[in-house]
C-alpha cells in the first residue's frame, strides 16, 4: 500500500496523489479519466495537475442535500 505522500489534502495534485487522493490506484485512475468520469485535469507550469475541488465534485457530484424519506409528505 502508498504510504500517504501530503499530511493534508493539497489544492492541486499531480496525478500519482491524485490517484490515491481518490482511493484507487494510478491504472484506476488513468482509465476513469480516460473514461471522463473524473475530470481530465489542468494543465500548468511543471505539468498537468487535479484540483481538490474538481476530484470532489466529480465523486459525490453535485449532491447538496441528500434525499431521505422524510422529504415525501405522510
Amino acid at each position: 500500500m502508498l504510504e500517504s505522500p501530503f499530511l493534508f489534502p493539497p489544492f492541486r495534485m499531480k496525478q500519482d496523489c491524485a490517484a490515491y487522493y481518490c482511493g484507487m490506484s494510478l491504472t484506476s485512475f488513468i482509465r476513469a479519466v480516460r473514461d471522463e468520469e473524473l475530470p481530465p485535469g489542468r494543465k500548468g507550469m511543471g505539468g498537468t495537475y487535479w484540483l481538490r475541488q474538481d476530484l470532489e465534485t466529480a465523486m459525490v457530484g453535485n449532491r447538496t442535500k441528500p434525499k431521505t424519506d422524510f422529504d415525501d409528505p405522510i
